[in-house]
């Protein structure tokens, strides 16, 4: 053996490095590791590169070591014994990676080359190697797929890797095996953040994150999949009985007091959830059920918990050809807006009309206008749906001109999303009303919801100013039901209190809807407030209203919503 390494050194130190010494130069400087091994895979030779890589200053402090020196027993052993390979069987390892650890204790990659050495005769007498450390590559590499697929936040995987990890679960599962998907979004998410800043949002975030994390096992997959909104795919193989406890659990602990910046917050969650292979047999369908149902526990309220059922499915493509309609109904003018009158308790006369939008589907017939004013909303089409109502509004009160005297204040409801326009948006509520020029025609009244009172806008005072200035009186709908914030009374100038028909109902016998009513009244009558009563049916409660001091009065008692022509044919002159 001895002889052959002799014969190798002979021939570096005379033929090559020598006589050659630009060779040595480059190859002492050049940006790869370069080596010579004898038969027993001891280091004859090394560049700089490869000293600096094992961490040492001198290439004399390599030569004549081997791997065992510097590595574990199994990883030399491994590498001898590849090396061996190649000098047995002259062919060349090319472009192998190499996970190391160095004698630093850090992990290190390394891509090598190795290819027999051959002498003058064509005698395998050991090997050359070229290797390139690209740790640093690989460090990139990873961070870059961890910013793919980790949610920086919470530190929970991202929807593109749980929905990889969704695929290859389910393709891969039998159907004896059980999945249940939960889909958990945090209730007034985006009211955290718009009213206490994302700070808030984002600690609100992690807490939540750790909660599900605290509940989970590590067969389980939990992810962040979006604003607010986590994914949850439980091995379950016993019963759905452990989902719903699995819920509970999750929910109390979500709502264990919570404190950010020495202020509590009251955080609530919904969740839905659906399950393989009883409700789908594919992630796809998985996902979608589980969406549904989510929706489904919001639609109920707050901190709701439901299983999907295939109703849900059906409800879901009525919603999503309702969203296509609406969208299509909007643009061609298709919404109808009726008038439902509003009669002065004191002479029983036509005072004032609220103009109502109505959808009449082809295929689903009338829409409740809760059901397609929500959906505008959320599409963003609410604003344009304002608008709509607006010019109708305007073309019967030119209709009804002198025909019915005197012509009826027209109150029109106004969406807090339509406040959040921007100002270069043409359905801007202000640009809207400057461009109806409805001047001395009508007189208008905006009807507000107690939610716009709470717009972090300027654009809630814009629009105060701008009524102020223009004669249009404010009202304030459902008043009691929403946030009822008795300051805001005080803080904007509103002409008008609509009591919700909740309070309604019930009169005269019902002494607490009764007590609210009155307390209403003499609370609006104080600050120089109008009162309308909504939702009137029975004339005991007409009479119950027009007792405790009521201004006016709005519902079936004196009529529902009419047409345009129905408003002229019963009240013009």
């Amino acid at each position: 053996m001895s002889s052959y390494r002799d014969e190798i050194v002979d021939t570096l130190t005379t033929e090559w490095l020598r006589e050659q010494p630009l060779l040595n130069i480059i190859l002492d400087n050049c940006f790869d590791q370069v080596f010579i091994k004898d038969l027993s895979s001891t280091l004859i030779y090394a560049n700089t590169n490869l000293a600096r890589h094992y961490g040492l200053k001198e290439v004399d402090q390599i030569l004549g070591k081997s791997d065992f020196d510097f590595y574990s027993y199994e990883h030399a052993e491994a590498t001898r014994q590849e090396e061996s390979d190649i000098m047995q069987s002259g062919e060349p390892l090319l472009a192998k990676l190499y996970s190391e650890t160095s004698p630093r204790g850090d992990e290190t990659w390394n891509l090598c080359s190795k290819l027999p050495l051959r002498n003058s005769g064509g005698e395998i007498i050991g090997l050359i190697g070229f290797g390139r450390d690209i740790t640093k590559d690989k460090r990139r590499e990873k961070l870059i797929w961890q910013q793919s697929n980790y949610d920086a936040l919470t530190g929970l995987p991202n929807r593109n890797y749980f929905v990889g990890n969704l695929n290859s679960t389910v393709n891969e599962s039998n159907k004896d095996h059980r999945y249940t998907l939960l889909a958990l979004d945090i209730d007034r998410f985006k009211a955290f953040n718009d009213s206490y800043g994302h700070g808030c949002g984002d600690a609100i975030l992690i807490k939540v994150a750790q909660c599900i994390n605290n509940n989970v096992s590590n067969q389980d997959i939990v992810a962040r999949v979006g604003s607010d909104e986590f994914l949850l795919l439980i091995d379950n193989q016993k019963n759905r009985t452990n989902i719903v406890d699995l819920a509970i659990k999750i929910r109390s602990d979500i709502q264990e007091p919570f404190f950010y910046q020495n202020q509590q917050y009251d955080i609530t969650c919904c969740i839905g959830a659906a399950e393989f292979p009883s409700d789908a047999l594919n992630a796809t369908d998985l996902m979608k059920f589980t969406e549904q149902a989510l929706y489904r526990a919001k639609q109920l309220g707050d901190n709701q918990f439901i299983f999907y059922s295939p109703e849900m499915t059906t409800a879901s493509i009525r919603r999503q050809t309702l969203i296509a309609d609406l969208k299509q109904a909007v643009a061609d003018d298709q919404i109808e807006v009726v008038f439902q009158p509003i009669i002065s308790c004191d002479s029983e006369k036509l005072y004032s009309v609220e103009a109502l939008a109505r959808w009449q589907h082809p295929y689903y017939g009338q829409i409740s206008p809760d059901e397609f004013i929500q959906i505008a909303e959320e599409i963003g089409i609410i604003a344009q749906l304002d608008e709509r109502v607006f010019h109708k509004a305007i073309d019967a009160a030119k209709k009804w001109h002198s025909l019915i005297d005197p012509l009826p204040v027209f109150s029109v409801n106004v969406s807090a999303h339509s406040l959040k326009t921007g100002e270069d948006s043409s359905s801007d509520i202000i640009n809207l009303l400057s461009n109806l020029n409805h001047g001395k025609l009508i007189k208008l009244r905006l009807e507000l919801t107690e939610g716009s009172l709470f717009l972090p806008s300027e654009k809630l005072n814009d629009l105060m100013g701008y009524c102020d200035q223009n004669q249009i009186e404010l009202a304030l709908d459902d008043f009691g039901t929403g946030y009822s914030a008795l300051s805001y009374l005080l803080d904007f100038k509103i002409d008008y209190l609509k009591i919700d028909k909740i309070f309604v109902d019930g009169l005269p016998e019902n002494r607490r809807n009764l007590s609210v009513c009155k307390a209403i009244i003499q609370m609006s009558k104080s600050l120089g407030i109008k009162v309308i009563a909504e939702g009137v049916e029975k004339k005991e409660q007409l009479d119950a209203l027009k007792e405790l001091g009521c201004d006016y009065i709005q519902g079936y008692y004196f009529s529902k919503p009419l047409s345009s022509q129905e408003m002229l044919v019963r009240y013009s002159v």
